[in-house]
């Protein structure tokens, strides 16, 4: 391969989705940056694939955005709402025993 910059089958070429995608460390990433700087056959690579890549990254969130909810975040429950969902869930048997369990702990039964 010929190794000399603005070559057309350009060595460092295959790191680019590397740095498109910023698996590069950092030393590699300034490295790459330094060589984009030199060679106009990956610098343009790299325009070509970046346009793409925030194409299909604009596209997917266009599709996506009403499929996706615009809070994912679930809102926080109460200890109180907690219980009554939990008690509501249950069988009639839990409900009834814990009824029973609570009357006897009011009333002084135990």
């Amino acid at each position: 391969m010929d190794n000399t910059p603005n070559s057309p089958a350009c060595e460092r070429s295959s790191d680019l989705m590397a740095f498109l995608y910023n698996e590069m460390n950092a030393t590699e990433t300034r490295e790459f940056e330094s060589h984009l700087r030199e060679c106009r056959n990956c610098r343009e690579e790299a325009a070509s694939c970046g346009s793409v890549r925030e194409s299909i990254v604009a596209w997917r969130d266009e599709v996506l955005r009403g499929f996706v909810p615009s809070n994912p975040a679930p809102a926080r429950k109460s200890a109180l709402a907690a219980f009554r969902q939990f008690f509501d869930l249950s069988p009639l048997w839990l409900q009834s025993a814990v009824v029973a369990l609570t009357c006897c702990f009011i009333f002084g039964m135990f």
